[in-house]
């Protein structure tokens, strides 16, 4: 699933939820608070100051490892 977290006003998160909807893509949209709230908000869940945020969630660590066998990028290694 993916979420993208930003605000109305702004123009790149309307683009990010106009390119999901093109590609027929379900995501869910987290409206950030106004102030800093929404900002220390976005801060925390991404390390950043800026909208939009997008997020792709795989899921648990089983589906972690299963994603990144697809990538290509484990080995044998166990989680």
């Amino acid at each position: 699933m993916i979420t993208i977290v930003g605000a109305d006003w702004c123009p790149a998160c309307n683009r990010a939820k106009d390119l999901a909807k093109k590609h027929g893509l379900a995501y869910n949209y987290v409206h950030i608070a106004e102030g800093d709230v929404g900002w220390d908000m976005v801060e925390i869940l991404s390390g950043k100051r800026s909208i939009p945020q997008i997020f792709y969630h795989v899921g648990g660590s089983s589906e972690f490892k299963k994603a990144l066998n697809n990538l290509g990028e484990l080995s044998s290694e166990k989680l």
